[in-house]
C-alpha cells in the first residue's frame, strides 16, 4: 500500500471516529432530555441552569459540527470549522469550570465567599488562557490552512506558526486550577468526616457531601486522561491514538457534564430538607427514592439531614 493510500484510510478512520463520536453524543442527549425537562425546564432557572443549558448545547453542537466529517469541505468552511471546534471548546471549559466553582463552594459554611475567591483566582486563568489561543490560533498566529486532494476526496491540512507545546504549556495554570478544586473538594469531604466522627463515634458523611466529593474526584480524573491524551498527540505520530485522543476529548466531557448535574439535582429533588453543613448529622430520615437520569439510586445511601447550629442549606441553585 502506497504511503498515499495509508494517509488516505487514516484520515477516514479519523473521520469515522468523529462520526460516532458526535451520535454517542447525541444518543446520551437523547437518553436524558426527558430528565432535563423535569429537573431543569420545569424548575426555576439559577446561575447553575444557565450554566448547565450553556454547557449541554454548546458541548452537543461542536459533536455536531466534528461529526460532519473533514471530506469534501471548501476552504471557508474547513477554516471556520477549525476556529469553530477551538473556541468552542476553550468557552465548554470555561463554564465547565464554573459549574465545578459553585459545586465545591456549596461544600463550605460560607459557600459565598468561597464563590467568590475561587472567582476571582479563576479569572486570571481565563485571561491566561484567552491569550494562550489569541497567540496559538489568533488572526495573527501564523496558523495556515490548507485544503489538500487525495485521491478525488477533499480535506484540509493544519500548519500551526507556533509549536505543538505551546499550548501544552499555557495550559499548566488551568490544570493547577483543577488540581486546587480537588484538593477543597478533598478537605471538606475529610473535616466532614472527621467531625462526624466525634460526634457520633462513627463516620456517617452526607449524602450529598459525598456526592460533591466524588463528582470532583470523577471530573479531576477524566479531565486529567484527557489531557493527557491530548499532550500525547505531540509525541505520537499515529493516527490511530490521534483519533482516540480526538474522540474521547470531544465525547466524554460532553456527556459527563450533564449527567454529574442531573445526578445532582435528580438526588436533591427527590428529598425534603437537604443541608449542608461542616457540623454532623442530629438525625437521619429515610432512605430517599431512586434518583432518575442513571444517578445512583437513593438507596444506596442513607439520607442525611445536617441540623447544626448554623447549618448551610443547599441553595436550589446547585
Amino acid at each position: 500500500m502506497s504511503s498515499l493510500d495509508t494517509a488516505l484510510d487514516n484520515l477516514q478512520m479519523l473521520d469515522y471516529m468523529n462520526v460516532a463520536g458526535a451520535v454517542a453524543v447525541f444518543y446520551d442527549y437523547v437518553l436524558t432530555f426527558s430528565c432535563e425537562v423535569d429537573l431543569i425546564w420545569g424548575k426555576s432557572w439559577s446561575t447553575m441552569t444557565i450554566l448547565f443549558i450553556a454547557a449541554r448545547y454548546l458541548g452537543l453542537s461542536l459533536a455536531i459540527v466534528l461529526g460532519n466529517g473533514i471530506f469534501y469541505i471548501s476552504q471557508p468552511v474547513s477554516i471556520a470549522m477549525f476556529y469553530i471546534i477551538e473556541w468552542g471548546r476553550l468557552i465548554y471549559i470555561f463554564v465547565t469550570e464554573a459549574i465545578m466553582i459553585l459545586r465545591v463552594a456549596v461544600m463550605f459554611n460560607d459557600p459565598e465567599r468561597t464563590t467568590r475567591i475561587l472567582t476571582f483566582l479563576y479569572l486570571l486563568v481565563v485571561i491566561e488562557q484567552f491569550i494562550i489561543y489569541f497567540l496559538w490560533a489568533g488572526p495573527h498566529s501564523g496558523l495556515i490552512l490548507t485544503v489538500v486532494t487525495l485521491r478525488g476526496h477533499t480535506t484540509y491540512t493544519a500548519q500551526l506558526g507556533r509549536g505543538l507545546m505551546f499550548p501544552v504549556y499555557g495550559a499548566i495554570p488551568l490544570d493547577t486550577f483543577d488540581l486546587l478544586i480537588l484538593v477543597l473538594s478533598l478537605y471538606r469531604f475529610v473535616v466532614h468526616s472527621i467531625e462526624t466522627r466525634k460526634m457520633l463515634g462513627r463516620t456517617k458523611v452526607n449524602i450529598y457531601m459525598r456526592l460533591l466529593f466524588e463528582h470532583s474526584v470523577l471530573y479531576f480524573v477524566l479531565n486529567l486522561a484527557g489531557k493527557a491524551l491530548a499532550d500525547g498527540t505531540v509525541r505520537s505520530p499515529s493516527m490511530a491514538y490521534s483519533a482516540l485522543a480526538i474522540t474521547y476529548n470531544f465525547t466524554i466531557p460532553y456527556v459527563l457534564f450533564p449527567r454529574l448535574v442531573l445526578a445532582f439535582k435528580g438526588h436533591r429533588w427527590e428529598s425534603n430538607g437537604l443541608y449542608m453543613a461542616s457540623a454532623p448529622p442530629q438525625h437521619s430520615s429515610s432512605h430517599s427514592p431512586p434518583a432518575p437520569c442513571g444517578s445512583p439510586r437513593g438507596e444506596e445511601y442513607e439520607l442525611t439531614d445536617v441540623e447544626s447550629p448554623g447549618p448551610s442549606r443547599i441553595p436550589r441553585s446547585t
